[in-house]
């Protein structure tokens, strides 16, 4: 690649990481800067939104102003929506208090997208108490199972 080609390359890479943190690049005007930042981390949110839309919806109202203060700080990576959506998933504060079909989803995208061939993911379903269980392995390929949640009050 020429070296013209990869300085154009790198400005842009730079312009992108200032638009989706929401600071004004250097020579921008800083009203339209400021438009495009937010309609990029809305398109974000909506490609989030589209691989996990059971936690978009679980989240309400609460999505769109959690996912754009995550959005500021997280780089967009490889990976598309469910990779950036399982990040801001692992992000959330714990006072989220995600319901029963957000971590069944949330599980069963982590076993999905898992690089690893051998994986095994647990999360606690509250409402039902039980415990889903999604195991992957190579060969046999994933599988999932609730199992119930007992706890001993002493």
């Amino acid at each position: 690649m020429p070296a013209d080609r990869a300085a154009y390359a790198e400005q842009q890479s730079r312009l992108l990481r200032a638009l989706l943190r929401g600071e004004p690049p250097d020579g921008f005007d800083s009203a339209n800067a400021a438009a495009a930042s937010v309609v990029l981390r809305r398109k974000r949110a909506r490609t989030v939104a589209r691989a996990l839309p059971v936690l978009a919806h679980d989240l309400g109202a609460r999505f769109e102003p959690l996912f754009d203060a995550y959005a500021r700080g997280a780089l967009v990576t490889e990976g598309g929506g469910l990779r950036d959506g399982l990040r801001f998933a692992r992000a959330l504060p714990c006072d989220a208090r995600l319901g029963d079909g957000a971590r069944r989803e949330i599980a069963l995208a982590r076993a999905r997208g898992a690089s690893s061939s051998l994986l095994v993911v647990a999360t606690a379903l509250r409402s039902s108490r039980r415990v889903l269980l999604v195991v992957r392995l190579p060969l046999l390929g994933m599988r999932a199972t609730t199992l119930p949640w007992r706890c001993s009050r002493r």
